[in-house]
C-alpha cells in the first residue's frame, strides 16, 4: 500500500504516520539513512507512540510512561527498566517492523512480511512509466466531429478550436504541437514525451488502493482507504502533482491545469502543501469528480440490495473485471480465473 510522500522523510529524524483500518504504521528517517516503517504501537502497554501527524525528532517517546525508542526501533530508554523481573530484552522490546519499500516519490510499505519485493509486485508499471508510453487506440465516431466536452476541454487548455479545421483523426498531432509551442512560454520540458504522452491520459490501478492519471502537465493520484469501522464509508485522498518547470524546484498551484475536471487552490507552496480534509457534499472536488461521486451512495445501498445478483461489465469498463479478479484472488485461497468474452 501507498502510505505516503517520500519527501515526508527525506531528512534524517523525519516520520511519519499512516493509517489502515484499525492499524497505524510509522514510517522514519533514522540516523543511519535508512527509511523503515513500524507498527506504531509502544511495547510496553500498547500506546500509540505518534498521531496522525508527519514531524521531526531524534527519537520517539511514549506519552503513557516515557519509554524511547531510536528511530531505527531500538530501545532508547526504559524507565525504571530495573523493576521488570522478567528483564527488558532489546530484541523482543524493539519495535516491529513492517515491510517497507520506495519507488516512485513514494513509501510503499505491506504488513505480509511474506510479500514478494515492491518492483515484481508492481508489475510492468514501472517500466511503462519510465518513458511514459504505452499504445492507447481509440474508438471514434462516424462523423469524426468534436463534441462539446472536448472543445471545453480544449478551451481550457488554450487550444485555438475556432481555428482548428480538421477532425478527431488529426486532433492530437495539432494539440501536441500546440503544447510544444507554448514550451517557452510555461518552461515545461516536454522533449522526451510522444505526441500520445503529452495529449493522452494514461490510467493505472494498482491493487488494493492506489489509481493515477499520468497528463503531459500534471499526474492525479487517488488513494482509497476502508473506514475503520463501518464498510460503507471510505476515506478518498486527492493528491496533484505538477511538473516542474525547468530550472526550478517547484511548480506553480496551477501549473499546466485544467479547471473543468478539478478544484484547485489559488496558493503557490514551497513546503509541504496543507492537507484539507472535509465530508463528501461540503465543497467542490471539482466537476469531473463531483459527477463520479454523485452516484457512490447510491451505489452502495444498491450493492445490499437482494435484487443484485452481481456485476455485469463491459469490456469497456474491463478495468473494474480486473479489479474484482485480484480482489478475490488475493481474498481467496482457491484459485481464480479470469474467462474472455467473445
Amino acid at each position: 500500500m501507498l502510505a505516503g510522500a517520500a519527501r515526508d522523510v527525506a531528512e534524517p529524524g523525519d516520520f511519519f504516520v499512516f493509517e489502515n483500518l484499525r492499524e497505524s504504521v510509522l514510517v522514519t528517517h533514522a540516523e543511519d539513512g535508512v527509511v523503515r516503517a513500524f507498527y506504531n504501537v509502544c511495547q510496553h502497554r500498547g500506546n500509540q507512540l505518534k498521531a496522525s501527524e508527519c514531524g521531526n525528532s531524534p527519537y520517539l517517546s511514549c506519552g503513557f510512561h516515557g519509554w524511547q525508542y531510536y528511530l531505527d526501533g531500538s530501545i532508547k530508554e526504559i524507565p525504571e527498566a530495573h523493576d521488570f523481573p522478567q528483564g527488558v530484552p532489546a530484541d523482543e522490546l524493539s519495535l516491529k517492523e513492517v515491510r517497507c519499500e520506495a519507488w516512485g516519490g513514494f513509501i510503499w510499505i505491506s504488513m505480509d512480511p511474506d510479500i514478494e519485493p515492491l518492483f515484481e509486485y508492481l508489475g510492468i508499471v514501472p517500466e511503462h512509466l519510465a518513458p511514459m508510453y504505452i499504445p492507447s487506440p481509440r474508438k471514434i465516431g462516424e462523423d469524426k466531429a468534436l463534441n462539446q466536452t472536448m472543445v471545453e476541454y480544449l478551451k481550457s487548455e488554450g487550444f485555438p478550436v475556432e481555428s482548428f479545421e480538421g477532425d478527431v483523426t488529426n486532433l492530437r498531432g495539432a494539440v501536441a504541437a500546440h503544447k510544444r509551442s507554448m514550451t517557452n512560454e510555461n518552461s515545461l520540458d516536454f522533449s522526451k514525451l510522444t505526441d500520445d504522452q503529452l495529449t493522452a491520459d494514461y490510467h493505472y490501478n494498482v491493487f488494493p488502493n492506489i489509481t493515477f492519471n499520468l497528463f503531459g502537465e500534471q499526474m492525479w493520484m487517488f488513494r482509497h482507504r476502508p473506514h475503520p469501522t463501518d464498510p460503507d464509508k471510505m476515506y478518498f485522498h486527492r493528491m496533484i502533482f505538477n511538473r516542474v518547470p525547468k530550472g526550478e524546484v517547484t511548480a506553480g498551484a496551477k501549473a499546466g491545469a485544467v479547471n473543468l475536471f478539478v478544484e484547485l487552490g489559488d496558493g503557490s507552496v514551497d513546503e509541504r502543501p496543507d492537507h484539507n480534509f472535509y465530508r463528501y457534499g461540503e465543497q467542490s472536488s471539482g466537476l469531473l469528480l463531483d459527477q463520479d461521486a454523485s452516484c457512490l451512495a447510491g451505489v452502495q445501498r444498491g450493492l445490499h440490495s437482494r435484487g443484485m445478483t452481481g456485476l455485469w461489465i463491459s469490456h469497456h469498463e474491463r478495468r473494474i473485471r480486473n479489479f474484482h479478479y485480484w480482489w478475490e484472488k488475493y481474498m481467496s485461497e482457491q484459485s481464480v480465473t479470469l474467462r474472455s468474452v467473445d
